[in-house]
């Protein structure tokens, strides 16, 4: 067990329009929980409001009042690995080899299994620990770590701005024939289906999205299996970027849980039980099993202005699948 998580909020006018009283709050704009399961938490005692105690199901909420869910402690699921690869460190930012199927921040069922909360574990003299951007559950490689404000706030800004690159490697299904390609379809928000009980939206490939930018170069093919591998360098940082471009342009990631040709994803039949809360019986954003590997960042450093450049070699899992023979001698 882990021991537990509190969750703060204040109510907002657009939260309200969903439901205004205590318990169709939580229901309707957190329905990764059903109804039954909300009511029990409020009757419980596990929500605060103004900082009081309420187990009314039918409290009337007001805008700007202070909520808490007080989640009590639960078990977690299992990460693969606790140990996490630094691969550059100094006063004010690391880079880390990420292992795949940990989380970087707490989310979902995951609160202490995540790569942050193991740095702090690693780190405890280090007040500040704050990732610069972004690598999914399942993705592995490089991930900046700030180490303060100022070198957060200095990354951040030259992330919005492009002046860091970031190279990934793309293990995709299928035969890609162009040797180069962009893929540049809009990314946007899409509600889930109705089964769809743990999250509100999918990230899906979309007219009306936001701007989104992908460069696919094709390193090595493998006829026999019928994957390529791509260097992909985006230009832009929405969320499973590389794993919805890949599959818009007919070539999803291999082993993809989530998302199909066309940028799409897949449709969830039914619910199962995970602790005290539901989820749907078939993939979600989170879940892994796809290979996309984040191999190379260049960046000028926060604090000296010096251009710097974190590599992490490909995996033995990626590498294993092409085949060695088939990979540009700079991979091997």
């Amino acid at each position: 067990l882990n021991n537990g998580a509190c969750y703060p909020e204040v109510v907002t006018k657009a939260k309200l329009k969903r439901g205004s009283t205590l318990l169709d709050y939580y229901a309707n704009n957190y329905n990764h929980s059903s109804e039954e399961a909300w009511k029990s938490k409020i009757i419980d005692g596990h929500i605060t409001v103004d900082q009081t105690v309420v187990r009314d199901c039918d409290y009337k909420l007001k805008a700007n009042q202070h909520l808490q869910y007080s989640r009590p402690p639960w078990v977690e699921p299992e990460i693969p690995t606790r140990t996490i690869n630094v691969v550059y460190n100094d006063e004010h930012v690391m880079a880390i080899d990420k292992p795949t199927g940990v989380p970087v921040l707490a989310g979902g069922y995951f609160y202490k299994n995540t790569i942050i909360s193991l740095l702090q574990e690693m780190f405890p003299e280090c007040n500040v620990l704050a990732p610069a951007h972004r690598l999914g559950r399942g993705t592995t490689g490089a991930l900046l770590v700030s180490k303060t404000t100022l070198a957060g706030q200095v990354l951040a800004k030259a992330f919005r701005e492009h002046h860091i690159a970031k190279f990934y490697l793309a293990l995709m299904e299928g035969i890609v024939p162009s040797d180069h390609f962009i893929i540049d379809k809009p990314i946007g928000k899409t509600s889930s289906s109705e089964n769809m009980k743990f999250s509100d939206y999918n990230w899906v490939a979309m007219d009306g999205g936001k701007p989104s930018h992908s460069e696919f170069t094709v390193l090595s093919r493998n006829f026999e299996k019928g994957l390529t591998l791509c260097q992909v360098r985006i230009r832009t940082g929405r969320p499973h970027q590389i794993r919805i471009h890949s599959a818009f342009s007919g070539y999803p990631l291999y082993n993809d849980p989530l998302y199909v040709v066309g940028g799409g994803v897949r449709q969830n039949e039914g619910t199962r039980s995970y602790g005290d809360e539901e989820r749907p019986d078939g993939p979600l954003p989170g879940d892994t099993g796809y290979f996309l590997h984040s191999w190379k960042i260049t960046f000028q450093h926060p604090e000296s202005g010096k251009d710097t450049e974190i590599i992490c070699g490909i995996p033995e899992t990626i590498k294993n699948l092409i085949g060695v023979q088939n990979l540009p001698e700079f991979l091997r």
